[in-house]
């Protein structure tokens, strides 16, 4: 079972690495004696430290998925806004799926 680490070596800790969490490190790191971590909030997979499946549903609950930024196992080197857009598509589709199977 993967562990998380027990120490940190980092001035500040940003969960939520989306646009603004973003910003915030940007500005944070102004300074090169600063050190920040980005950390996404639900990451996506399907090993032990993972918060959602692939489907966006969270690991043991029913008819419960985030849908945001924050599923994106690694913060991506551009504007999150596209990305986020695309979550947002899938989950839809998802969803849409999911009503077409139960009916």
């Amino acid at each position: 079972m993967a562990t998380a680490p027990d120490v940190i070596d980092t001035d500040y800790v940003i969960v939520g690495a989306g646009s603004s969490g973003c910003v915030t490190a940007a500005r944070l790191t102004e300074d090169p004696a600063t050190h920040v971590t980005l950390l996404e909030a639900c990451k996506m997979g399907s090993d032990p430290m993972s918060v959602v499946d692939n489907t966006l549903n969270v690991h043991g609950l029913d008819a419960l998925r985030v849908v945001d930024a924050s599923i994106m196992p690694a913060v991506v080197s551009g504007n999150t806004n596209a990305a986020a857009i695309m979550i947002a598509e899938k989950a839809a589709d998802l969803m849409r799926q999911d009503l077409r199977l139960a009916a």
